[in-house]
């Protein structure tokens, strides 16, 4: 990873972690990136780096479109994408491509738990989700012992947890209508 992709992950993880429960459409075209940019990763085998750049910023760009148009849908997709990320990180299947449908099973289990948990509980799931994913960026670039990253993802997480609920408890995302 470029010093540039470094600092471009811990400022998105930053952000996620602490204020993602604020910044739903970004929160939102941002999985739609990672999602489409690690599902390219593990299921093409290609050597041109560009390609799952720009299936992430196509999956990104539909996120984003589908989150200013149609706000209940974008929360189920925004829920699945987190789920499928998520799901693919912990597994371990972003550090080694997995040919086969491995990484779309893994992806589309993970997606479904986040769409239903969103759906159900939007904002303490924006927030665990977002808490999560901005801790798994922010750890993205160093390299851990396997044990020492899951904890590091955990206090990590809990600390975003505990400042989005407490810290950003009264605000609410400029647009975004609060569900009852």
């Amino acid at each position: 990873m470029t010093v540039t992709g470094i600092i471009f992950s811990m400022l998105l993880g930053l952000a996620l972690l602490l204020l993602g429960r604020a910044l739903f459409w970004a929160y939102v075209a941002l999985l739609g990136f990672l999602v489409g940019f690690e599902l390219t990763l593990q299921t093409l085998q290609t050597e041109a780096a560009w390609l799952p750049v720009l299936v992430g910023i196509l999956f990104g760009l539909g996120a984003a479109l589908l989150a200013v148009f149609m706000q209940y849908l974008a929360i189920g997709v925004a829920g699945f994408m987190g789920g499928a990320y998520l799901a693919l990180s912990l597994f371990g299947l972003s550090l080694e491509p997995q040919p086969g449908l491995l990484p779309l099973l893994v992806a589309a289990l993970g997606g479904a738990v986040g769409c239903v948990l969103f759906l159900v509980i939007f904002d303490p799931a924006l927030i665990i989700l977002s808490s999560a994913t901005g801790a798994l960026l922010l750890t993205q670039p160093f390299t851990l012992a396997s044990d020492m990253h899951l904890i590091t993802v955990g206090v990590l997480t809990a600390v975003g947890i505990v400042f989005q609920y407490f810290v950003l408890q009264e605000s609410e995302a400029p647009g975004r209508k609060k569900r009852r």
